[in-house]
């Protein structure tokens, strides 16, 4: 991992999500890196097919926030839970972001938690793509992270890596940490720019 940025990062709460890929596994070291590396608040929402590839109590020891999903009881703790996640956050990541969620994002379907609050929220928000290289480089796919582009969310250009599958390397890896936030940092610094 690169070391802490020069540069302060331009938000102070960050709302991590991540979907049902086994990228999903490594949540827990993403919490420690952006709470280390830059000092913000961390909170975190995991769809109901993510729930099964990570450990909630991890992830709510490290970010010292309970874990949001569309469970009744979590939904419990606000009374309009996607608009209370939409807000607390200056800014949403989704990492990793499956090719379904990419799909439902794009076409502004709504149905869980997760994909209600990306509709709500008015905050920056960056997805980083979790894909084989088989749905990476399918015509839909390429479409779908155009549209999210053209409609203003940040893509974090996907990288070469380890396909758990198989166990071929190939194009399609969700980006690791610094660099999903250093892109998040960009897309926040262009978006104030495009604001003043």
């Amino acid at each position: 991992m690169s070391p802490v940025p020069a540069e302060p990062f331009p938000a102070r709460r960050l709302l991590l999500a991540g979907s049902g890929s086994i990228a999903c596994a490594d949540l827990p070291m993403w919490v420690t890196w952006i709470r280390q590396s830059l000092g913000i608040e961390v909170r975190i929402l995991l769809t109901r097919r993510a729930r099964s590839l990570v450990s909630e109590a991890a992830l709510a020891a490290i970010s010292g926030h309970p874990v949001a999903h569309d469970s009744e009881a979590v939904a419990a703790l606000a009374s309009v839970p996607h608009q209370e996640l939409a807000s607390w956050g200056e800014a949403v990541l989704v990492a990793p972001a499956t090719a379904n969620l990419v799909a439902k994002v794009a076409h502004g379907i709504a149905d869980d938690l997760l994909t209600t609050v990306l509709l709500a929220t008015e905050r920056p928000v960056v997805l980083a793509p979790a894909l084989t290289p088989a749905m990476a480089a399918k015509p839909a796919t390429r479409r779908n992270l155009e549209t999210l582009a053209d409609d203003g969310y940040g893509v974090v250009p996907t990288a070469r890596g380890f396909v758990a599958s198989d166990g071929s390397v190939g194009e399609g890896a969700v980006a690791d940490p610094p660099t999903a936030l250093a892109f998040l940092k960009r897309f926040m610094d262009k978006r104030a720019l495009e604001a003043a």
